[in-house]
């Protein structure tokens, strides 16, 4: 038996005898109502990510459930797993920085200190570890960078970078070497590696960025610098 089609109708010969008989039937079609796509995968809300440098990244709220993986090509390449030793590390970092923030405020992409804490487990060359004494400082300062829009400022030497947040533009230090006696110094260059005054803790006693182009608000982990004595921002 052929099949073809003739004046938009389905019919079949058949070989043996000529004749032509139209196909049966179908089936009555359907009645419910048909499903777009954005009802099959609705479209959510993005939520927005804030970074150092002033800018915003828009994250997508829909994410892949466990398991599932994006395709694999050149534009959209599956990321590799992180290492264990990192994410053991980004966890004791998260968990020491609760102390001092609320684990909302913390894991919410849209706050400073959510900023902050992914500077320094992904960007800060230091690579500090939970139990480093200069932690909360270094975050703190970090948290009020991004609160007051650093990006802007007209002068943020060695902000955002991996020398110790005590040689940062304004920051004054008193620094507690190993004999026991103590040094207040703006930006002292002290490294560990000289051997020459190696420092057993550091405190920031004096924040001076006056006529610097700040803006935006302090964030409350500015509280935590409690040897802090001098503070100027406007």
């Amino acid at each position: 038996i052929d099949l073809f089609v003739k004046d938009e109708c389905w019919c079949c010969i058949s070989k043996l005898d000529g004749n032509i008989n139209k196909k049966p039937p179908q089936s009555e079609p359907s009645t419910a109502p048909e499903m777009s796509l954005s009802q099959v995968s609705p479209t959510l809300a993005p939520s927005t990510s804030v970074h150092l440098d002033g800018s915003h990244t828009y994250i997508p709220t829909h994410r892949p459930t466990k398991g599932s993986h994006a395709p694999t090509n050149e534009k959209n390449p599956v990321p590799e797993p992180p290492k264990q030793e990192d994410v053991r590390r980004n966890n004791d970092i998260f968990d020491a920085l609760l102390a001092i923030t609320n684990e909302s405020v913390l894991v919410d992409t849209t706050t400073f200190q959510n900023a902050a804490y992914r500077w320094l487990i992904d960007e800060d060359p230091m690579k500090m570890e939970a139990y480093d004494a200069g932690l909360y400082q270094r975050y703190s300062l970090i948290a009020l960078f991004a609160s007051t829009y650093g990006a802007r400022w007209r002068k943020k030497n060695s902000w955002l970078t991996g020398s110790s947040e005590c040689e940062w533009f304004g920051i004054t230090c008193k620094w507690t070497l190993a004999s026991g006696s103590s040094l207040v110094l703006s930006n002292p260059g002290l490294d560990d590696d000289d051997g020459l005054f190696p420092p057993v803790n550091r405190a920031v006693v004096s924040i001076k960025l006056p006529d610097n182009k700040l803006s935006g608000s302090l964030v409350d982990e500015i509280g935590i610098l409690t040897s802090l004595v001098s503070i100027d921002l406007q």
